[in-house]
């Protein structure tokens, strides 16, 4: 049962998939800071039954916590891109 200080789980993945937009267009450590906190605000939902979502945002949040402030997102997206073309032949 959620409290009421609990958000839904639905406004904190909207929340998240804003700031790892945001993140795209104007990388900055305190915004990598937020995505790893509301990684991890998800994963301590009481309404997380999806055992792929917690698997993917605890994977997603060591990512984050682990990425240098001046990683350059474009070049790792287009690095696993092409990876993954390339395995699908």
């Amino acid at each position: 049962m959620l409290d009421h200080e609990t958000p839904p789980i639905e406004i904190l993945i909207a929340s998240l998939l804003f700031m790892l937009t945001r993140y795209n267009n104007k990388p900055c450590e305190r915004l990598q800071n937020a995505i790893v906190e509301h990684f991890e605000m998800v994963l301590e939902h009481p309404n997380l039954h999806n055992s792929g979502l917690s698997n993917t945002c605890r994977r997603l949040k060591t990512h984050w916590e682990q990425m240098h402030p001046d990683f350059d997102v474009d070049t790792y997206f287009s690095t696993i891109s092409e990876t993954h073309l390339r395995n699908l032949h």
